[in-house]
C-alpha cells in the first residue's frame, strides 16, 4: 500500500549509504521478482493506479509539507525568498507543498502539474475554496509532447520541487522525466529534489514477490517505487544540462511509540540550478 510519509525536519545527513544490518540483510535476500503480468501492469498502467489511489483517497492520506518553508530555505541560501517569484511543484499530487508555499509566499505565482487528472481537479477545487490562483494542469513527465505543451502555457518557474515523484516512474524513463521537467524552469532556475534512498526502511520491508527490478518494487495497490542513490540522482541531472548545488542522504528515525517501534527512513536531496 502507498505509505503517507512522515518526512519533518531532518538532522542528519550523509554522502554514504546507510549501512545495513544483518536483520536488512536476511529480507532483502527474501525478496523475490514480481510475476510478468503484475509488473507489466504496474508499469503500463502507472498512470491509472495513480488516478484509482487519488480518488479513492482524494487529499485525506498525504499531509501538508508545512515543513517546506524552513527546509526550501536551508537547503537553496542562493535565494532572495522576499522577492516575488514562480514557483513549480512537479508532481504536485492534490497540491501538499503547493499550498503551504502560497501561505506563506504570498506574492509567488504558483503553478503544479501531476499526472492524475483527479489529483489536479482536487488541486484546482482546494484553490478555488481557498481564493488562491493556481496554474495547474495535468501532465506525464514521460510524454514529452504533453511536457512540452503545458510548459508554453505556464509561466517559467524560479523555483522547482520534485518531491517524490520520479521514484514512482519506471527506472529507465527517469531521464527523459528530468529533462521534461526542466522545460517548464528558466535557465539558472532551480529544482528542489527529495525522493526515496538506497536502503531506506520501505525499500527493506517491501515482501516477496514484489521486486519489478533493482531497487524497483511494486506495492499492493499497484503503484511503484525505486530508491535511489546519490550518485544516480547526480547524474540524471548532470546529464540534462543541470549542475549540482547539494546531493546527499537524509536520515531519520521514524518512532511510534505505541508499538514500540523505531524504523530508519533514506531520503535524497539535491538541489541543482539549470544550466
Amino acid at each position: 500500500m502507498t505509505e503517507s510519509i512522515d518526512e519533518g525536519k531532518f538532522k542528519i545527513t550523509s554522502l554514504v549509504e546507510r549501512e545495513l544490518t544483518d536483520d536488512d540483510k536476511k529480507l532483502l535476500n527474501n525478496q523475490d521478482h514480481c510475476s510478468p503480468f503484475v509488473k507489466k501492469s504496474a508499469i503500463s498502467l502507472a498512470q491509472k493506479n495513480w488516478d484509482k489511489f487519488y480518488k479513492r483517497n482524494k487529499d485525506n492520506f498525504f499531509k501538508d509539507r508545512h515543513w517546506s518553508k524552513d527546509d526550501l530555505q536551508e537547503a537553496c541560501p542562493h535565494i532572495n525568498f522576499n522577492t516575488p517569484l514562480t514557483y513549480l511543484e512537479a508532481g504536485c499530487g492534490v497540491g501538499n507543498m503547493l499550498f503551504p508555499i502560497k501561505e506563506y509566499f504570498n506574492n509567488w505565482i504558483i503553478c503544479g502539474f501531476d499526472f492524475s487528472e483527479n489529483a489536479i481537479n482536487i488541486v484546482k477545487e482546494r484553490a478555488s475554496n481557498a481564493n488562491v490562483n493556481v496554474y495547474a494542469d495535468m501532465v506525464d513527465l514521460t510524454d514529452s509532447e504533453r511536457a512540452t505543451f503545458v510548459s508554453n502555457i505556464f509561466p517559467l518557474s524560479d523555483l522547482s520541487s520534485l518531491i517524490f515523484v520520479i521514484s514512482a516512474i519506471e527506472p529507465k524513463k527517469h531521464s527523459n522525466a528530468i529533462l521534461n521537467a526542466l522545460k517548464f524552469i528558466k535557465p539558472g532556475g532551480t529544482i528542489f529534489f527529495r525522493d526515496y534512498g538506497i536502503n531506506d526502511h520501505a525499500m527493506i520491508r517491501f515482501g516477496y514477490g514484489t521486486k519489478i527490478d533493482e531497487r524497483f518494487y511494486v506495492r499492493s495497490d499497484n503503484t511503484t517505487s525505486y530508491f535511489f542513490t546519490t550518485k544516480e540522482v547526480e547524474k540524471l541531472f548532470i546529464d540534462n544540462g543541470c549542475e549540482v548545488i547539494t546531493c546527499q542522504y537524509l536520515f531519520r528515525k521514524t518512532v511510534n511509540y505505541k508499538k514500540n517501534l523505531s524504523v530508519d527512513r533514506v531520503f535524497v536531496q539535491g538541489v541543482f540550478r539549470k544550466l
